[in-house]
């Protein structure tokens, strides 16, 4: 199994879920510019089908020919969109607050390119450096203050979310992350890849997670061909604040018939 994390998060996102699936062999990745993954050159960016592609050939890396993916937000855009690339390959989609990646009208494009370079030039000019403090528990506190979620689950993904440098401790994560997109698939594009899914189809949604408009939501959900559905109470990283409330979920989920 591949486990994708969200965006700014790293693999560190699925080690309260990992020890309740001891039947999987599970691989959690940094995604690029994630975590403890090299940084990007200077001057490219991290488009979003550029991660798809890296995921693509880190599976190639690892040799499997068929596999399951758990992704949780951006992660699980990714492996949307993955699997409707590749569905013959995909045993398995099981998507915890996500379904499919943000889109762009064709008619926004323009602005949406305009706006990205213009924020390109001004990091640019003014340096796009995270900062770096003398004390790691600075940068807790800042996190802490910063993400919805338990001060515990910010503690567990710290654990692969700082670097220690000689001067103190600043973010691993490439501060060009926080760029704006140049481009977004539209959003006939998304439904055309969640209509290529054939795998069965898991989403667990946060109820006070991710907002999405309730159009767009109810499109992708008829769009996926073998579906399922649950809420659950909790924020946008409730698999780490409450992994209770979504450990029994994907137990029954990978149980529900052979994988062969």
């Amino acid at each position: 199994m591949l486990a994708l994390h969200g965006w700014l998060d790293n693999a560190c996102s699925f080690d309260a879920l990992v020890p309740h699936l001891p039947e999987w062999r599970i691989v959690a990745l940094d995604l690029p510019g994630h975590g403890r993954s090299e940084h990007h050159a200077t001057g490219h960016l991290y488009a979003f089908l550029d991660l798809v592609s890296e995921v693509y050939w880190a599976v190639e890396a690892l040799g499997w020919s068929r596999f399951a993916m758990l992704g949780h937000s951006l992660g699980a855009a990714i492996a949307s969109v993955l699997a409707g690339t590749f569905p013959e390959r995909v045993l398995r989609l099981m998507l915890l607050d996500g379904l499919g990646p943000a889109t762009e009208s064709a008619e926004g494009a323009p602005v949406r390119l305009a706006r990205a370079l213009v924020d390109q030039q001004r990091r640019a000019r003014v340096g796009s450096v995270a900062p770096v403090l003398r004390r790691r528990q600075q940068l807790v506190e800042l996190a802490q203050a910063a993400r919805d979620m338990d001060p515990r689950s910010v503690e567990v993904l710290l654990a692969g979310g700082i670097a220690e440098r000689p001067e103190g401790y600043t973010w691993s994560s490439d501060p060009v992350l926080r760029l704006s997109s140049r481009s977004r698939l539209t959003e006939e594009q998304v439904l055309a890849f969640l209509a290529n899914i054939a795998c069965p189809t898991l989403v667990v949604r946060a109820l006070e997670g991710i907002a999405i408009d309730s159009g767009v939501l109810e499109r992708r959900i008829a769009a996926v061909r073998d579906l399922r559905v649950h809420e659950v109470p909790g924020r946008h990283h409730v698999h780490l604040d409450a992994p209770e409330r979504v450990v029994p979920l994907l137990r029954s989920f990978m149980n529900e018939e052979d994988l062969s």
